[in-house]
């Protein structure tokens, strides 16, 4: 008997590491290939600024890549907010602007892995999105609390911002019952053209994130979902 708790403890203990190392692994090869992407991007002559349009972007499909240099946070955006999404990146909430579009960008990520350090953040701080074609920044305006079913922070606002979805409290056990909504305010940007966004759906190809490339016990994503737009 003493042997078989002593199995199932290891085993489960395996899983742990191995629900817990995933994220970082997939994070640093995923950084890895976005230097090279970016790289390659910018050997691409300049076009000129085309009337905008919205792109489609797959499920899982490359965004690009947050970064918040005073929490040394830094995370890869994917397409969607699926669970296996949000088990190796940070996801773009569908429906919700993209990178170079006017409104409001909105991404999800998990409290206890890539967006952990979003508990230490505070106004003033500033946001970067990294993109083929582009960079955006930003600098945090306000943090707010808010059940899961409070949809309005997705909507956009007079000016172009960023928020971040997670989880809180950041240390609760189990489902969180609030989530932890961060704000900032688009302060500079760069082109980004309709012909940048055909490569990177191009790219995105290259690259899908898989059910294989996952772990298969994870939290449940914030069940935040964009409002459905008027006609």
């Amino acid at each position: 008997m003493e042997r078989f708790f002593l199995v199932g403890g290891i085993v489960a203990m395996a899983l742990a590491v191995n629900a817990m190392l995933l994220p970082v692994l997939w994070q640093i090869w995923a950084n890895r290939e976005f230097n090279r992407r970016m790289s390659e991007s910018h050997q691409v002559p300049e076009v000129r600024r085309e009337p905008e349009i919205r792109p489609e972007i797959p499920k899982d499909g490359l965004i690009g890549r947050l970064i918040i240099p005073r929490l040394s946070l830094r995370a890869i955006v994917r397409e969607g907010t699926s669970s296996s999404t949000l088990s190796l990146a940070a996801g773009h909430i569908p429906g919700t602007a993209l990178p170079g579009a006017r409104g409001n960008i909105a991404v999800a990520g998990h409290r206890d892995t890539l967006f952990r350090g979003l508990k230490d953040i505070q106004p003033g701080d500033v946001i970067e999105l990294e993109t083929f074609g582009g960079r955006l920044e930003y600098r945090v305006r306000l943090t707010d609390i808010v059940k899961p079913e409070d949809v309005g922070v997705l909507q956009p606002g007079r000016e172009n911002e960023l928020t971040l979805v997670t989880c809180f409290p950041f240390y609760y056990i189990g489902s969180a019952p609030y989530r932890f909504i961060v704000k900032a305010r688009q302060v500079s940007a760069s082109p980004i053209t309709p012909k940048v966004w055909a490569q990177v759906s191009q790219q995105n190809a290259e690259a899908p994130v898989t059910r294989r490339n996952v772990a298969r016990r994870m939290r449940r994503p914030p069940r935040l979902v964009p409002p459905r737009r008027k006609r």
